[in-house]
């Protein structure tokens, strides 16, 4: 015990990031990194958020839809932890104002996309309680924040926008398949990457942004779909 007691901070009133969580850190090193886009970790706490976000939904979809195949599965995953579902449950938990003023320090925080910045701390606070608590704690913190998402799923799996636009464009005489073009990259004063792709199928166009050219291709085609193709947007999940 005394060993052990030399890895653990003392104990501390919640912080309103750990009220937010429901989840009072053990490590003070895991509690700041979770939150703070200066921290050296945070990145690196966002690579491990995000894998074990996608296999916390795998679990959760392998029992809630036994009757799917894996193609349905995926789509399903792909969609749950997709940065726009990730916006949607931070938007309806009121994280934004919590994180704009714990970042407050952090340089151009003005120029952060509110939704990258949600998406970017939900993955890095997943990936902090798994290494500071283990996955129990994960899996607690993932139902919870995802739970009303996974239980209200469709019967039929969100489709990705770039294939539903690829399968519709297939079905119609005489088009051609949808042709991707990025038109504008840029990176902001903290490194940040963000592309502006255009789409284009016959003469309907649209135009797509994202912190990566899939990211991008994805959002161009939903915008595409959303504004001409209204018949099948509601069987398309967002980016």
């Amino acid at each position: 015990m005394r060993l052990l007691s030399l890895f653990r901070t003392r104990r501390h009133a919640k912080s309103a990031w750990e009220e937010w969580l429901d989840y009072q850190f053990t490590h003070k090193k895991w509690h700041d990194a979770s939150w703070n886009r200066e921290h050296p970790e945070f990145q690196r706490l966002e690579f491990v958020g995000d894998r074990i976000l996608n296999m916390i939904i795998s679990m959760f979809l392998y029992d809630s839809f036994p009757r799917d195949k894996e193609g349905e599965l995926s789509r399903r995953c792909a969609y749950l932890a997709s940065s726009s579902c990730l916006n949607k449950i931070g938007t309806r938990h009121h994280i934004t104002p919590i994180l704009f003023s714990a970042n407050q320090n952090t340089p151009n925080i003005e120029k952060i996309k509110p939704e990258r910045l949600v998406a970017d701390a939900i993955e890095a606070a997943i990936g902090a309680v798994y290494l500071d608590g283990g996955m129990a704690h994960a899996k607690r913190l993932v139902w919870r924040l995802w739970k009303d998402d996974i239980l209200n799923q469709p019967d039929t799996a969100p489709k990705d926008a770039k294939t539903a636009l690829q399968e519709w464009t297939m079905k119609q005489d005489g088009l051609h398949l949808p042709l991707y073009n990025v038109v504008r990259k840029t990176q902001n004063t903290n490194g940040l990457m963000s592309f502006t792709v255009n789409v284009r199928v016959g003469s309907l166009r649209a135009k797509g942004q994202g912190y990566n050219v899939r990211q991008a291709e994805k959002d161009a085609a939903f915008n595409l779909i959303s504004t001409h193709i209204k018949d099948i947007v509601e069987d398309v999940k967002q980016n």
